[in-house]
């Protein structure tokens, strides 16, 4: 990168500050020829804000593809496009398709904003039209809960497999009656319980609409309570599995 000062102290100024930057964080992509969607990759999740699991295993994804060797210089439209059906070619759904290419797209946005060049018209553009012809989609809304005799069937299946060494059927319930994810189940901690208020905390909770995530207390129905009562104390973790 170059620039044009009026003064020979101003120039040098910006120099040692360019300088000691390189020397901190390394060489800016931006002034990097042939950028490619690995690198893109690697410096956001280096240098950005920590991202949740699933995004990270996305973009680690990608990093690994064939398509990561791809300039993001001329990136164009049709790369994206060819590439989304790549990945649906591989028997992805529509909806996780839709996951990969919007992860993608916002580490695109987010090197752009930092000085990449990156032709985040034709990355917009892109995803517009893959939404538009439903080669990505969004995920299909729950309209019903599995009725008692189909619990009952799962449920009988996991007891009588002798084989199975993790107690699904416990944790399948503990799901059903407290509400909770089940990223959020297998971390619940023996010390964060507190059976006598019917409470447990659960630790960086998931918000639906915002990437912060808080330690809420919630609430535990008997049933919940019950089966947190009868599991081994083996390990911090109430479900360590």
């Amino acid at each position: 990168m170059s620039k044009t000062f009026t003064r020979l102290s101003s120039a040098k100024s910006w120099r040692n500050n360019r300088l000691l930057e390189i020397e901190e964080r390394g060489v800016p992509l931006h002034v990097v020829a042939n950028t490619t969607i690995a690198d893109v990759i690697k410096d956001r999740l280096q240098r950005g804000a920590e991202l949740a699991r699933t995004a990270e295993h996305t973009l680690k994804f990608i990093a690994n593809h064939e398509f990561d060797q791809t300039k993001v210089s001329t990136l164009n439209q049709q790369q994206l496009y060819d590439f989304a059906d790549l990945l649906s070619s591989e028997e992805r759904s529509p909806q996780t398709v839709a996951g990969y290419m919007s992860h993608l797209a916002r580490t695109l946005n987010w090197a752009n904003d930092r000085g990449t060049v990156i032709p985040v018209e034709a990355v917009a553009i892109a995803m517009r039209t893959m939404w538009e012809d439903e080669v990505l989609a969004r995920s299909e809304q729950r309209d019903r809960r599995p009725e008692v005799w189909e619990l009952d069937r799962i449920l009988t299946a996991i007891f009588e497999n002798k084989r199975q060494k993790i107690p699904v059927g416990q944790i399948l319930v503990f799901a059903l009656f407290s509400a909770r994810r089940i990223s959020e189940i297998c971390n619940l901690r023996w010390e964060d319980f507190r059976e006598e208020e019917a409470k447990i905390r659960v630790r960086e909770m998931k918000h639906p609409r915002q990437k912060k995530r808080n330690n809420v207390w919630c609430d535990l129905p008997p049933v919940a309570i019950a089966i947190i009562r009868v599991m081994s104390r083996i390990s911090e973790f109430i479900f360590p599995f």
